[in-house]
């Protein structure tokens, strides 16, 4: 191996740990000045990104002034998507920390673009894989719980909340299909509320 390769090495190396060891949050203020920590097309906006902190302080408001939330479980990553063609995106919320995360899985938010709730996903895994099927006029998922993808379907108002009892989804779905917060293949900012 020539000098030049040697170096080359090195520094893919060195880039390379470098990144795996970058895992701090990104704060709203970082967010809204750095338009580049988009990830997708269109899914990560800042107005969005106040949404979202607003309305989970707001859903754990008491657990948040009874300090239950460590700092760690207040981090999140979302992602917009529009499940129901009306031409506005719903918003996956993945938690992380013990709060919100057990042996089973993570808790998962859907919420409407206004920053209501829609459906709260217990012991779920991510990616959340959008269905081309749909049923009363929203994309059928399928959310990963106890090691198999479990297929979900609206039911006007919400979807099931507890993936793990609903069907198992026995095909392997087309690799052309969105997998919404693939936090293991693409890089998310994280926020904190």
């Amino acid at each position: 191996m020539s000098p030049k390769q040697q170096l080359l090495c090195l520094m893919v190396i060195g880039l390379s740990i470098t990144a795996c060891q970058n895992t701090s949050t990104t704060s709203l203020e970082t967010a809204v000045a750095d338009s580049s920590l988009s990830y997708g097309p269109d899914t990560h906006r800042p107005e969005t990104a106040k949404l979202v902190i607003n309305t989970l302080a707001t859903l754990y408001k008491s657990d948040i002034e009874k300090n239950l939330i460590d700092s760690f479980s207040r981090t999140f990553v979302f992602f917009e998507y529009d499940l129901n063609e009306d031409g506005r995106k719903e918003i996956f919320v993945s938690h992380t920390g013990s709060y919100f995360c057990g042996t089973g899985g993570c808790n998962l938010l859907l919420l409407s673009p206004d920053g209501k709730q829609i459906t709260q996903f217990t012991v779920s895994r991510t990616p959340v894989i959008v269905l081309k099927e749909r049923s009363k006029g929203w994309n059928d998922l399928l959310i990963e719980s106890a090691g198999k993808l479990h297929l979900l379907k609206y039911d006007g108002n919400s979807y099931p909340s507890n993936p793990s009892v609903a069907p198992v989804f026995t095909m392997i779905p087309g690799d052309e299909l969105p997998r919404l917060l693939d936090t293991e293949h693409e890089p998310f900012p994280k926020f904190s509320f």
